[in-house]
């Protein structure tokens, strides 16, 4: 290892030159893995690819140039799917800050163009040579998109059931007052969770796709909101009952 340091410099000038060498041969029409690179040679903007190959000469591998192609173009393809969720970040930060009935009517539409948006700059952006590794990254840059609006959808569930279980608690309260009998309030309560319930999920329609994992998340807070509403049921029934 202590051989290759005296070399240092000497290495990092043959490496440039052998970068270079690289890219003409992998001219490919107006298609080249390395355009990212045309202005930047820098050891920063090469870090990845520069140190694998340092690697290699000390432990005195061969390089493969194809390998070294496959390399290049992960890191371009990569750091074009990094550019596409840069691009939309700021999307889903004002979905976050939508009140909750503007959320429940605009998400699935914003949602859409949020995807179609991060997709075509992807698309127009990242180098296909590789196909293997374009279609593995634009898988990974949908499931990195899914992945933000499910946090999205989850905050405004959040909020849903909160207005729903407001809403339910404020009618029961003002109920509670006018009706003598217990069997009456008893069935206004169950017409009433019915109703919440059947309220919420329409709402709800809104913030899922139709997936497995979304509708799973639906029927989660489904869930939750009616055990919330049935303990609010039994403690107004008790208030009624006293």
């Amino acid at each position: 290892y202590y051989s290759y340091l005296p070399n240092a410099l000497d290495f990092e000038v043959d490496f440039r030159h052998e970068v270079k060498s690289l890219r003409r041969m992998f001219l490919d029409g107006d298609e080249c893995i390395f355009e990212s690179f045309d202005n930047d040679l820098s050891p920063e903007s090469l870090q990845d690819y520069s140190s694998s190959c340092l690697t290699k000469i000390i432990n005195d591998e061969s390089l493969n140039a194809d390998n070294e192609f496959e390399m290049a173009a992960r890191l371009q393809v990569d750091r074009t799917k990094q550019k596409a969720l840069d691009l939309v970040k700021q999307d889903f930060h004002e979905l976050l800050g939508l009140e909750t009935e503007q959320l429940i009517d605009q998400f699935l539409t914003r949602a859409e163009n949020i995807k179609q948006t991060a997709l075509d700059y992807f698309e127009g952006n990242a180098k296909k040579k590789f196909v293997g590794i374009y279609e593995e990254e634009k898988r990974s840059l949908l499931t990195a998109i899914d992945k933000q609006l499910l946090i999205v959808s989850r905050s405004g569930f959040e909020r849903l059931c909160n207005s729903h279980s407001q809403r339910f608690r404020a009618d029961l309260d003002e109920h509670s007052e006018s009706c003598k009998e217990v069997d009456e309030f008893r069935q206004h309560q169950s017409s009433r969770l019915e109703e919440e319930i059947n309220a919420f999920k329409e709402d709800a329609c809104n913030l899922i796709f139709e997936q497995p994992h979304w509708e799973r998340m639906r029927e989660f807070y489904t869930q939750t909101l009616k055990s919330e509403l049935e303990a609010i049921n039994l403690t107004r029934e008790r208030d009624v009952c006293i």
